[in-house]
C-alpha cells in the first residue's frame, strides 16, 4: 500500500518552530559532568547554545564543557523538545534579561 504525503497536513511556512529558553542548572545529579557525558543532544534532541558562567557567556560549548552549580543553559529545539529536556533533567525555565544573556538572543535570532 502506497501512503501519499500530498494529504498530509502542512505547516504554512515549511518551517519546524524552533525556541529557545535559559535554564538555571540547579539539579545536583548535572554539578560536575560534561554536557556530552549527559548526552543531550542524543537524549531530547535539543541543542545548547551557550553557557552563563560568572557573568560570561559561553558560546557553543563543546562536549567536555563541565557544568557547575550556578551556570544556566540557553537551549535551543522545538517545544516538545524542551519539554523532554526539562522533564528528562528536571529543569525549569529561568526568565532573567539581563544585557549579556539579550545579545546572545540576538546573535542567534
Amino acid at each position: 500500500m502506497i501512503i501519499s504525503l500530498a494529504r498530509a497536513p502542512q505547516n504554512p511556512y515549511g518551517k519546524i518552530p524552533v525556541h529557545a529558553r535559559w535554564y538555571a542548572v540547579e539539579t545536583q545529579s548535572l554539578f560536575g559532568k560534561s554536557i556530552g557525558e549527559l548526552s543531550i543532544r542524543k537524549l531530547t534532541g535539543s541543542t545548547i547554545l551557550g553557557v552563563r558562567r560568572d557573568g560570561v557567556v559561553v558560546q557553543n560549548p563543546d562536549r567536555e564543557f563541565i557544568l557547575l552549580e550556578a551556570d544556566e543553559l540557553y537551549v535551543m529545539g522545538t517545544h516538545a523538545q524542551l519539554a523532554f529536556f526539562e522533564r528528562a533533567f528536571g529543569m525549569f525555565a529561568s526568565y532573567a534579561s539581563t544585557p549579556s544573556l539579550m545579545s546572545l538572543e540576538k546573535k542567534i535570532a
